[in-house]
């Protein structure tokens, strides 16, 4: 899935539906983050927000990855 995060408006996106992933994605102000994961780690949970070129949020145990890529 691809978002551009400066058209997308404040959500939260459930991974649940359609990918199957328990996981959820909030993206605000340009934005985005994990905002819950079902794994014992909560590592990408814990990385909080991103939001710029180059950066990301990896949740392996769901294979599930957010990546900021463009400018």
């Amino acid at each position: 899935m691809e978002i551009p995060l400066s058209q997308a408006g404040d959500q939260i996106i459930s991974l649940w539906e359609g990918y199957g992933v328990p996981a959820e994605i909030e993206i605000q102000d340009g934005r985005i983050r994990f905002v819950y994961v079902d794994c014992p780690d909560q590592i990408c949970v814990n990385t909080g927000w991103i939001h710029q070129s180059g950066q990301s949020a990896v949740c392996l145990p769901n294979r599930a990855a957010i990546v900021i890529v463009g400018g």
